[in-house]
Parts: C-alpha cells; structure tokens; sequence
C-alpha cells in the first residue's frame, strides 16, 4: 500500500479540471506541497495507461474506468477512504420477487466482493 507523500515527485496523467476524477486525485495530496505534479491531461483512461505503460506517468484510474493491466502494470491501492465509492440498487417493491433482479443484484455483490479482496 502506498501513501501519497510516496508518490509527490512523480508526473501524473490525470482526468481535466473540475471532473470528479481530478477532484479525487487532488484530494488524495491534501497536505502535500506541490503535488501532484500533472504532466498530461485526456479524458480517457486508456491514454493514461498508455503512459504508464511507457513510464511516462502515473496514473490514478478507477477500477471501473478500465480492463485488465495486462503483464507491464500493476494496480496498487493507496491509503484514501475517499476513493471509494457506494453503489445503491433502486427498485419497486412489486419486483422484490423477480428472478431476473435477484441474479442481478447478486452478480453486483459477488463483484463487489471480489474487488475488496
């Protein structure tokens, strides 16, 4: 696990200005001078694994936001409560039965689980 003083002098790829995924990095610096140091903006995740790849940034992207890293990265988690997120499953009552629901709400459960691991 890293802490984010461990990642203050490294170029970053990062979401533009005012997205909730900038907002998330920045918060992830609260209290460190002069990070993170953005050396490329895109808003697609997949330029910021490019880079990565190349060693040319770091990158925070959510799990959500991309596919597998394939052999050349790795997913590390840091050290911020914040960079979760809740998902909430509305529905009528009337469906509270319904197969098709259930399967649903348990495939998110069991992927939920999965990823906490």
């Amino acid at each position: 696990m890293l802490h984010p003083e461990e990642l203050a002098g490294e170029r970053w790829a990062a979401t533009f200005e005012a997205t909730i995924c900038r907002q998330w990095l920045r918060r992830l610096f609260d209290g460190v001078p002069n990070a993170p140091r953005i050396v490329h903006e895109s808003m697609e995740f997949e330029n910021h694994l490019v880079l990565a790849r190349a060693g040319l940034a770091v990158a925070l992207v959510p799990r959500l936001g991309r596919g597998d890293l394939g052999p050349e990265l790795v997913a590390i988690p840091t050290v911020d409560p914040a960079s979760t997120r809740d998902v909430l499953a509305i529905h009528r009552r009337t469906q509270a039965d319904s197969p098709a629901l259930r399967v649903t709400l348990d495939a998110v459960i069991a992927h939920a689980a999965r990823l906490a691991t």
